[in-house]
């Protein structure tokens, strides 16, 4: 018996030799691959670093960006609060000039017809004073 359970031994011992080769030779690729995926999440993490910097920086500039739009936005705002006020005048000042041309085509008008009623009169004054000097030089003879 002791020759069995030498034996049993000894097989025991070569199942558990090869059992450990066997789960070594398995779990190997495992480790070699758990360090390859440690190296790989390193060199990502490195580079979302070197991303993260810039990232910032052109958060902070769009920042600024925004900021400027705004004070854009709001002097844009004002120029065209200013350019309906003078929208505003220029139609008050429209109104006006329409209300003047009026009376200024009525007086031009009349200043046309005192002007013909004018000649006419010097034309008849001039007729008179021809009469005159016919009759002046008709009486002096």
């Amino acid at each position: 018996m002791e020759c069995d359970l030498s034996t049993a031994k000894t097989i025991n011992r070569v199942k558990r030799n090869r059992l450990s080769a066997e789960t070594n030779r398995l779990t190997e690729p495992i480790v070699y691959s758990q360090k390859e995926l440690a190296e790989r999440l390193s060199e990502l993490s490195h580079s979302q670093n070197k991303l993260a910097y810039p990232q910032s920086e052109l958060a902070e500039r769009l920042s600024e960006l925004a900021e400027r739009l705004s004070e854009l936005a709001e002097r844009l705002s004002e120029l065209a609060e200013r350019l309906s006020e003078l929208a505003e005048r220029l139609s008050e000042l429209t109104d006006s000039q329409n209300q003047l041309a009026h009376p200024q085509k009525e007086l031009a008008e009349r200043l046309s017809k005192l002007s013909y009623s004018q000649n006419e009169l010097a034309e008849r004054l001039n007729e008179l004073f021809q009469s005159l000097k016919k009759i002046r030089y008709s009486q002096s003879e």
